[in-house]
Parts: structure tokens; C-alpha cells; sequence
């Protein structure tokens, strides 16, 4: 999230003054928040896990922490607890796309050395995962722009390699049915730090009126061997920031990456170029008339 961060302030530093007071946030956009928030959550839950458990971890620990990202979604869906899956998936995936829109306005200052892969690239991946959970009831997803048919095609493999994953890690960490924690077993704890402005108390109360963060720490926590506590703190940093603490063992969520989401959230309404991946030149140049592009975009200004 580091490079968000640096992103968002770079962005800032040319923008125009402050307009007037922002629209209230919509039902659309209250889910929009929280399906970014449970994202985001599950990637840093993901370097939580690979630092406490000590997860062999082949390529980028990024990478790996986006997987789980988005495979805990889909254990939601599968346990029946994420009746809203299709609306969640498309609000992550226009996250990604507008921090992707919002790099190209950056044009040579996207940091290609960064650990993380581009923010289009994640959002390749994360469609390609979720498509490649259930192929046949998500075949819609497949050949279009955000998984390309030549993507989709391995994405079935993509996704059993994840699970396998998630299964090894269950089968060396995880406590057999019917175990229950013992007394002082490690455990994921859920605080939401007092917030200032009421703009933030009331993303506060967006957050937690989605049962998703305290379900996912509850049911870690029931179901893997933590060695220790694992805080999962919701904070003011002065930032738009959200990252793990292997020195405290926390994962924080600032904030400042809440009304980051908010103010995305009125974003993806916007009608004005830009707001397509046919603006995109990675997309849009190849893609031409195949995905709905009347022709080959120009890099977004």
C-alpha cells in the first residue's frame, strides 16, 4: 500500500483546489468501501500469516498476499456467507482499475522496480483467480477486457495452484475438526481506534456494519495454530496507508485509505475519459473493436 500512498500524495501535490462538499455515499458506495476494506484486509492478513507461520513463499511475498486477498473472498462465497459476490468483485476490480487510471496520470513516475506488480496487473490476476474458482457459473468474466480469453484459458490452473496452497497451509497449521483454541491460544484481535472528523466516524461505522473482518479474524483464529496474538488495528496515521507490522505483529489500516475508498467510490461514477480500459493503453491499443473500444485509446492525460 506504500506505493498507493505515494501515488495519491503525488497526484495531490497537482491537483485543483478543494471543491465543494462531496455527495453523500450511496448504498453502492458504502458496499464499494467495504469490498475494498475486505480486500485489502485479507492481502495484509496474508503477510501476517507468512511471517508468523513462516510461509515458504516461491516469487514475490506481494503476489502471495494478493492470492489470499482474493481467495478469502471466495471461501466466503463458498461458505455461504457473501450473497453480495458478483456486486464485491466488480467493486474491487474498479478499485484497481481507478488506482491504475491514477498511475498513468503519473506517466514515468510508476515504479516499475516495485515489489508490488503493476496495479493492472493486479487487477488481471484478481479477476483471473475469482473466474478460475468457478468457471462454469463465471464464464461472463472470461474474454473480456479485465481476462482477456488467452489469460482465461489457465486461469481454472491458476486458481488450483492457490487453493493448493491454502490447503497445505491448513493441513501443517491448522487444528482438526471439532479442536477448539486452547485458553491463551494466539489469535486475531479486531480494534478500531477512536476517529476524528465525523467524515471518518462515519466510514468507521461503514466498516464495521460489514460482518466480514470480524468473521475472517474469528474464524482464522478458530481454525489455524497462531503463535501469538495478531492485531488487526483500524487507526489514524495521517495517511492513505494499510500494511503489516511484523515489529508490533499488527495489521494496520489507516484511516486515510478509508476516505481513499470513499472518495473512489464517487469516482467510478464518472462519465469523463479516462474511466474505461479502453483509455487504458494496455488494454484498450490491443483490444480495439474486441472488447467495445471503437478504436485504439490514446494514454489517458
Amino acid at each position: 500500500m506504500i506505493r498507493r500512498l505515494c501515488l495519491l500524495f503525488l497526484l495531490l501535490l497537482g491537483a485543483a483546489p478543494a471543491a465543494a462538499e462531496p455527495r453523500p455515499l450511496d448504498a453502492g458506495d458504502r458496499l464499494f468501501i467495504q469490498a475494498n476494506v475486505q480486500w485489502t484486509v485479507g492481502h495484509e492478513i496474508g503477510h501476517a500469516l507468512i511471517d508468523q507461520l513462516q510461509l515458504p513463499v516461491f516469487g514475490r511475498e506481494e503476489d502471495a498476499a494478493d492470492m489470499l486477498g482474493a481467495l478469502l473472498l471466495v471461501l466466503r462465497r463458498d461458505a455461504g456467507l457473501q450473497p453480495d459476490f458478483r456486486e464485491r468483485l466488480k467493486a474491487i476490480a474498479d478499485g484497481w482499475l481507478l488506482e491504475w487510471l491514477d498511475d498513468l496520470k503519473l506517466d514515468s513516475s510508476i515504479p516499475y522496480w516495485d515489489q508490488h506488480s503493476l496495479d493492472i496487473q493486479r487487477l488481471f490476476t484478481f479477476t483471473c483467480l475469482i473466474f478460475g474458482s468457478d468457471p462454469e457459473h463465471l464464464r461472463d468474466l472470461a474474454d473480456t477486457a479485465t481476462l482477456p480469453v488467452e489469460r482465461a484459458l489457465y486461469c481454472p490452473d491458476e486458481y488450483a495452484l492457490a487453493a493448493r496452497s491454502i490447503d497445505w497451509v491448513s493441513q501443517h497449521y491448522g487444528r482438526p475438526a471439532g479442536e477448539m483454541p486452547a485458553p491463551g491460544a494466539g489469535r486475531f484481535r479486531v480494534t478500531y481506534e477512536t476517529g476524528g472528523a465525523s467524515r471518518v466516524r462515519d466510514l468507521i461505522e461503514i466498516v464495521q456494519a460489514d460482518p466480514f473482518v470480524q468473521e475472517a479474524a474469528d474464524r482464522l483464529s478458530e481454525r489455524l495454530r497462531l503463535p501469538r496474538d495478531i492485531g488487526i488495528v483500524f487507526t489514524d496515521c495521517g495517511n492513505p496507508d494499510a500494511f503489516y507490522n511484523a515489529n508490533t505483529v499488527e495489521i494496520v489500516i489507516c484511516y486515510g485509505l478509508l476516505e481513499h475508498f470513499a472518495d473512489y467510490a464517487r469516482r467510478r461514477h464518472d462519465p469523463a475519459p479516462g474511466r474505461s480500459l479502453c483509455d487504458v493503453p494496455v488494454t484498450g491499443m490491443p483490444a480495439g473493436r474486441r472488447y467495445g473500444c471503437s478504436a485504439p485509446a490514446p494514454p489517458a492525460p
